[in-house]
């Protein structure tokens, strides 16, 4: 496996190197072997992209509820040009804000599916313990042609004690959950809570709520470091060879 799920730097990030998180220490980010192999088609179409003498697509879609609704397609398509010339990218975002995995699995059809793009980006909240999450992945893995990439949560930090522990906790455990169903699908998997805490390890100025903007939805810098951490496991699985 090339240099053995290689590491990114921040030249990816955004496209260009200054960017607000510049005055943040950014973790060294390796990804899994999980997702390297989940994106085996996205990877061959970008790579035949590569050797083509014109350029083609590829279409992303981001979708989940609001803290999806909050990445920017500009900056992701710009990231993307800049990491694979020979590509345009199309990036939707069909996100809806205020619905949970229990009201979006009866929309797949209208929202997912009529789509037809070559990869999801997919993160929402609810569903893991009464059944819908489940529901959604094998509905998924049955009637989308494309690759799949699951996201858990970033960590929100209420003001309130008992409800930020209980919130945590809560979160911790079906973001777990999250993994473990999208390892039974054979989806690709970003553990965005892991890589938020390391970042907030590197950066002991920063308190968790400096990220927020009302102790549950990113601000501009949390945006920018949810992006940032997305594309650069994208980036880096498409990038390394299967063993």
């Amino acid at each position: 496996m090339r240099n053995s799920l290689c590491v990114l730097s921040c030249t990816f990030l955004l496209s260009a190197c200054s960017s607000p998180l510049d005055k943040y220490q950014l973790p060294e980010i390796t990804t899994s072997q999980i997702l390297v192999t989940a994106l085996y088609n996205s990877r061959k179409l970008l790579t035949d992209n590569d050797k083509s003498s014109k350029k083609t697509s590829f279409k992303i879609q981001f979708h989940g509820q609001s803290i999806v609704k909050g990445i920017k397609e500009k900056r992701i398509k710009a990231t993307l040009e800049d990491a694979f010339t020979a590509t345009n990218f199309e990036i939707i975002n069909t996100a809806r804000s205020g619905l949970q995995v229990p009201q979006l699995l009866p929309l797949m059809a209208e929202d997912i599916y009529p789509q037809h793009a070559d990869l999801l980006f997919f993160h929402a909240y609810g569903g893991t313990e009464t059944g819908e999450l489940e529901q959604y992945f094998e509905n998924l893995k049955t009637h989308f042609t494309g690759d799949v990439i699951i996201f858990n949560h970033h960590l929100s930090y209420p003001e309130d004690k008992k409800h930020n522990k209980k919130l945590t906790d809560l979160e911790d455990n079906t973001s777990i959950e999250m993994e473990k169903l999208a390892v039974k699908y054979a989806f690709g998997f970003i553990d965005l809570r892991s890589e938020w805490h390391k970042f907030l390890d590197l950066n002991k100025q920063v308190a968790p709520q400096d990220l927020l903007r009302d102790g549950i939805h990113p601000n501009d810098d949390g945006k920018l470091l949810l992006e940032h951490i997305l594309m650069t496991h994208f980036i880096t699985a498409i990038q390394t060879s299967e063993e």
